[in-house]
């Protein structure tokens, strides 16, 4: 039913939708659109059917939550909330007065609300998804630190999961910025990832991974899609069990405390 469901949301739509399980990384539905016709290969493929799917400019044959990574845009605010959290540098009472804007050496970061959110809280921020807060908060921290957090969960690197050609992403640093433009960090670039835009990418399966991390107390574990395999007998022949990769330690009780209840909120 989930799988159903979440086919007919990607009606007509370009985009991929997971869902797994927070508790042991089993994937509950994986679709990606446009797609295509399995049966299709398995009773000979018509030259025709095959040049319509290598020629469509959406490549239905490529699957877009593991094959392609994407700005995460806003939902990588609540790792930059983590991240600053983390750090020290907000708590869950620090309040920053959006107007719309703030301006940022010689140029003016904007809200996605023109008229802004007023007195902002992380909740609130979260919430909201006010830009200006979340690129206060990671004004006050170097990429680097942004960075550790954002790949503590996950992203930045392939999960493992059993499929091919799974993308790693990215998740910038000022050495990887030195190594691939030869050039120096700039504070400006930072309020950009702050809100997953610049440098950042992420795939649809590392997001749902860190996600999870962030629903279960910290745990990631690799994605799986196979239970069981059976023989032609219907013998159990092998059975996966949940494999957790890394237990993050939070430094602060309350980080996930707050960043859960600012997206309980959201929904």
């Amino acid at each position: 039913d989930m799988q159903v469901t979440a086919f007919k949301a990607l009606e007509g739509k370009v985009g991929g939708v997971i869902a797994i399980d927070v508790n042991s990384g089993e994937v509950l539905t994986m679709v990606s659109r446009p797609s295509f016709d399995p049966s299709q290969f398995s009773r000979g493929l018509t030259p025709e059917y095959w040049r319509s799917l290598i020629t469509n400019k959406e490549h239905p044959l490529r699957d877009r939550n593991i094959q392609e990574h994407f700005s995460p845009g806003s939902t990588f605010k609540a790792l930059t909330g983590i991240a600053a959290f983390e750090e020290g540098e907000i708590d869950e009472n620090t309040e920053v007065f959006c107007t719309g804007k703030w301006n940022f050496g010689r140029r003016a970061y904007h809200c996605w609300k023109k008229n802004g959110h007023g007195a902002t809280n992380l909740v609130k921020a979260i919430r909201e998804s006010c830009n200006v807060y979340f690129q206060k908060a990671a004004n006050r921290m170097s990429i680097d630190a942004l960075a550790k957090h954002a790949k503590d969960f996950g992203l930045g690197a392939r999960t493992g999961i059993s499929l091919p050609r799974e993308v790693a992403g990215l998740i910038p640093t000022s050495d990887w910025k030195k190594k691939r433009y030869g050039q120096e960090w700039q504070p400006g670039e930072t309020l950009s990832c702050a809100i997953g835009q610049s440098y950042v990418l992420a795939s649809t399966l590392q997001l749902v991974t860190a996600y999870a991390a962030i629903a279960n107390g910290g745990k990631i574990y690799r994605p799986f899609v196979v239970k069981d395999v059976f023989d032609t007998d219907g013998e159990l022949v092998k059975t996966y069990t949940p494999e957790l990769l890394s237990t993050i330690q939070m430094k602060n009780p309350k980080t996930l405390k707050f960043i859960r209840e600012g997206l309980y909120q959201v929904v």
